[in-house]
């Protein structure tokens, strides 16, 4: 029998104090890269047709689309920089 990873259905960010990360920012850049300088194309979908415009908000912890928790895709290695509301990581 094979093992099985069981994973939460949406990434969640939390803040400094261990809080899930309100109004912060998510940005994915070129991997090994400051990602706010060399931002890559993030999308909402799988399919990789719908773009997510960055930085990605987020939402009680989770990147938002329209006040939605959403799931973010790249179409290869990344680099993430996460940041609160105040720009500070």
């Amino acid at each position: 029998m094979s093992a099985l990873s069981i994973l939460p259905p949406y990434p969640l960010f939390f803040d400094k104090t261990g809080k899930p990360l309100e109004n912060g920012y998510i940005w994915l850049g070129a991997a090994n890269l400051d990602p706010q300088g060399n931002p890559i194309t993030a999308y909402w979908d799988a399919a990789l047709t719908i773009t997510a415009p960055q930085p990605i908000r987020t939402l009680n912890g989770y990147p938002s689309r329209a006040g939605t928790p959403a799931i973010l895709y790249v179409g290869s290695d990344y680099s993430i920089r996460v940041m609160n509301k105040n720009g500070s990581m």
